[in-house]
């Protein structure tokens, strides 16, 4: 959701040093919204020290213009920051899961690769529950094919761990997917 403030104050703090904008800043976060524009390092300074005001940055510039390094300091500093993010880069998932792999499930879509990560480091993921956590029922249960078989070949024991695995990949593998099915 974009802010929409009177046109006639959208540059109402432009005159002012990046200092006092920082400032002002500190104060009341939406006070971003009267900077018509927030130079890269203000942006920066203000998610070193709030990394949850990525949000007001996001909602002021739009997610696509916020440089790849702010997102990145933002969930460096909180990784649940990731939630200011509609479509986070597979980098800052990875930034993201590496602090915490169960950080994984503040993410809407994974990246394919961000979720053989995760799967790959804790294989209890594709249970229901994890760590007396509910997982989000399907989050790991219909995985995309391709990322069922990167853990297939990554090893093959996958293949009887993943609920949903798909037929192709069960011939595929057939004769893995015996040997396992009969113990």
């Amino acid at each position: 959701m974009r802010m929409y403030i009177n046109e006639n104050e959208s540059g109402k703090y432009d005159h002012l040093s990046e200092k006092e904008q920082l400032e002002l800043i500190i104060k009341d976060p939406n006070n971003i919204s009267y900077i018509s524009n927030i130079s890269v390092q203000l942006q920066l300074k203000i998610v070193k020290m709030n990394p949850w005001l990525l949000r007001n940055i996001v909602e002021k510039i739009g997610e696509e213009n916020v440089p790849e390094m702010i997102k990145l300091a933002s969930v460096r500093k909180d990784s649940y920051a990731i939630n200011c993010l509609k479509n986070p880069s597979k980098q800052v998932q990875l930034e993201v899961v590496i602090d915490n792999v169960i950080n994984i499930l503040s993410i809407k879509n994974p990246d394919d690769e961000v979720a053989f990560y995760c799967i790959i480091s804790h294989p209890e993921l594709l249970r229901r529950r994890f760590k007396n956590m509910k997982i989000p029922h399907g989050y790991f249960q219909n995985l995309p094919i391709r990322v069922q078989e990167m853990l297939i070949e990554f090893d093959p024991v996958f293949l009887m761990l993943i609920e949903n695995l798909n037929p192709s990949l069960k011939s595929k593998f057939s004769n893995y997917y015996n040997t396992f099915k009969n113990y």
